[in-house]
């Protein structure tokens, strides 16, 4: 399903139009001159990736290419991508569509050196109503905050996932309001 979708143009810095994208969900930006959107596909959403001097949209990686790594055919939804700082690694949040636990999934993406192709994906951490929600300086710690919906006083969690051993901390912050 496409209903979160937009039409969605690059501009420049200064405002001016630079040209169309299409519609698509999500676009964000590997560099100064590669940019990356996903984007509805035949079956479900791909990630593609262009560059300012080649504006051909190229496909990176599709939806389909998650499933091997979970153990579920459900739809999937793509609610957030994350470049790490100084890697070539994509962080994927991923939803289950329909799923009443709201499962979700972080994905890690590995990159060719020219950002152009992918070239592994990795199943970091799944939970329910999680959120990755920021990473360190140096791209080896991300931020997981693990929210309880159903619960009355809003309670959660905030973990650290260490990218490099895959270890979870024990919550470093665990809140509720009320």
């Amino acid at each position: 399903s496409t209903e979160w979708w937009y039409e969605v143009s690059l501009l420049s810095a200064d405002g001016e139009f630079r040209r169309p994208i299409g519609q698509v969900g999500i676009g964000f930006w590997f560099n100064d001159e590669r940019y990356g959107v996903a984007r509805a596909a035949e079956n479900g959403w791909e990630l593609a990736t262009a560059t300012l001097s080649d504006p051909v949209l190229k496909v990176l990686f599709y939806e389909s290419d998650l499933y091997a790594e979970i153990d579920d055919d459900s739809s999937l939804s793509i609610s957030n991508v994350v470049l790490l700082p100084n890697t070539q690694q994509l962080i994927l949040q991923i939803n289950v569509k329909g799923d009443p636990d709201n499962t979700r999934h972080l994905f890690r993406l590995w990159l060719t050196d020219d950002l152009a192709s992918a070239e592994q994906v990795e199943l970091l951490w799944t939970g329910k109503n999680n959120v990755g929600i920021g990473y360190s300086p140096d791209g080896r710690y991300l931020l997981i905050a693990d929210y309880n919906f159903a619960s009355s006083n809003g309670e959660y969690s905030q973990y650290l996932l260490d990218l490099e051993t895959l270890q979870v901390s024990e919550p470093i912050l665990s809140r509720g309001f009320g």
